[in-house]
């Protein structure tokens, strides 16, 4: 049945620094009869549902739901599957690249589990190689290079033998990327492709068995994610026996893998899309998943739900990999390439800011001549560049958030992040 809807334009200027937040850019897939399908490029806003096609281009590829990311760089959503890699324009829908994927493995290649690193403008994933008879030989992280194809291993040994579709993340700070396989929750060290950290999972409640569908939030550095608990109550739906499900918001420490509920309600699904994923809109503090045919909004700040409304497509059946375009949008590295060599008693190890947090001044002792200091917002907007007089700067006039102070001294750059209260 055909319906009549009234729609909200969004214009979208293409050198914006950042997007609308009403809107999530996804890939839309439609299926055909003969079990096959296309993709192409969609958003959907969140506050009603509707589900906008973006340009004409389709493309007969079905991706894996582990297999996209956003450059807001170049403005492209990057897929990969199996052994090729591919991109649609965000803004037109044009289909930009359409390459084979050349392996470091002269075998079979699986790369899959992306997630593209806004501090370094790289995409990142999960290599796994495997022999003739389909048998693993070792999990790596590795890096795609998008203009020509060719994955490259950063892990020299083998980093685990497989994950769990619970979702993949990327610190643009501290330079880790994330993943769980189910027990723990492991960081890789983006600059060597070492484990960064391997925590075991520790709940709360000891029914929750699950912290899943989980996502990175730049503007207070932390990760967020759904948390299932069996409620011991049988489902009367199930002839086995099986418990009914819960899931709640909650969040947890990537150090020590210890999960915390941010609300004790329940939310209206035990179940979401591990398709659709999830994203989070830094400046409304939302988190946004969806069960198939809904798409949910939940604050970071209660774990209570904000917003919910039905999925209605344009001209598709499925929504995939939604992504908010202004999460962690020019991040800056914070943590430094270990492997650098960094000489003693240089601005890295002298240089102090205080007091942080502050509400009007801060002081800034350097042991050179301060050159030049940006104030940047967690967005990776640019609110404040001086050529400071004193070692004082007035940040009064900011709004209460999270910063980072990009300080320039003989010739030496230093990131410090501080909070304005």
């Amino acid at each position: 049945m055909k319906k009549t809807l009234l729609l909200l334009v969004l214009t979208i200027a293409l050198n914006a620094n950042a997007q609308d937040t009403d809107n999530l850019f996804t890939i839309v897939t439609k299926y055909s009869s003969d079990f096959g399908g296309s993709t192409r490029m969609g958003n959907v806003n969140p506050a009603v549902g509707f589900v906008n096609n973006v340009g004409t281009a389709t493309s007969p590829n079905l991706f894996s739901v582990t297999g996209g990311s956003v450059n807001q760089t170049t403005n492209r959503f990057n897929l990969v599957s199996t052994n090729f890699f591919m991109s649609f324009d965000l803004f037109d829908g044009s289909i930009q690249d359409n390459l084979p994927i050349n392996s470091f493995f002269e075998g079979t290649t699986l790369f899959s589990n992306v997630r593209y690193n806004n501090s370094n403008n790289t995409l990142y994933g999960l290599a796994s190689t495997f022999t003739e008879n389909n048998e693993l030989i070792g999990m790596y992280l590795a890096s795609l290079n998008t203009e020509t194809g060719d994955l490259t291993a950063l892990s020299q040994n083998s980093v685990g033998n497989g994950y769990q579709l619970a979702g993949t993340a990327v610190n643009p700070l501290e330079m880790v990327y994330y993943y769980s396989t189910g027990p723990q929750f492991v960081g890789l060290d983006l600059y060597n492709g070492t484990i960064y950290s391997n925590p075991t999972i520790q709940y709360s409640n000891p029914y929750e068995f699950n912290f899943t569908n989980f996502a990175y939030n730049c503007a207070d550095d932390t990760m967020y994610g759904l948390v299932t608990e069996d409620t011991q109550v049988p489902n009367p739906n199930s002839p086995s026996g099986v418990s009914i499900y819960a899931m709640r918001f909650g969040k947890i420490n990537t150090t020590t893998g210890e999960v915390t509920n941010i609300s004790d309600v329940p939310l209206p699904t035990s179940y979401y899309s591990a398709s659709a994923s999830s994203t989070i809109d830094p400046n409304t503090n939302t988190y946004y998943y969806s069960d198939g045919n809904n798409i949910y909004g939940i604050s970071l700040l209660t774990g209570l739900v904000v917003s919910t409304a039905p999925l209605v497509f344009e001209d598709g059946q499925n929504i995939n990999m939604m992504i908010n375009y202004n999460n962690c949008l020019g991040a800056i590295a914070t943590r430094q390439d270990p492997a650098l060599s960094v000489p003693q008693n240089t601005l890295e190890d002298k240089i102090t800011v205080y007091p942080n947090p502050t509400s009007t001044t801060l002081s800034i002792d350097a042991p050179f001549a301060i050159d030049s200091v940006e104030v940047i917002d967690s967005n990776g907007r640019t609110v404040k560049a001086d050529r400071l007089d004193s070692n004082k700067l007035q940040v009064q006039h900011l709004q209460s958030g999270v910063y980072f102070l990009k300080i320039v001294s003989n010739n030496l750059v230093k990131n410090i992040k501080f909070v304005k209260i």
